[in-house]
């Protein structure tokens, strides 16, 4: 599936209260959205929680971040290429001199 989405991070600041972050931007996997807390890594699963991919979700932290702490939430897609294409096939590139 293609993700038709610029936009790849967020950035919100914690209140002391609010524990669920909106994620705007489309992700097809739990495991590619990460949090940080004033640059501080957390655990997923563990400091956070993430909803159900699709074009936007949230994310729920264990603990309200402290008042005028940085939250950002950033998607991180490993770098694959599951198509495997071998040449000389239909799939075969032509250079064009112009």
């Amino acid at each position: 599936m293609a993700l038709y989405s610029t936009g790849t991070s967020t950035q919100y600041t914690g209140n002391g209260i609010t524990t669920v972050f909106a994620v705007p931007f489309a992700y097809v996997d739990i495991d590619h959205i990460y949090v940080e807390v004033d640059g501080v890594e957390l655990t997923n699963g563990v400091g956070y929680t993430v909803s159900v991919p699709g074009t936007s979700g949230s994310v729920t932290l264990g603990v309200a971040p402290a008042n005028g702490t940085s939250v950002r939430v950033y998607r991180q897609v490993p770098l694959l290429q599951e198509l495997v294409l071998h040449p000389p096939g239909p799939h075969r590139c032509r250079v064009l001199l112009l």
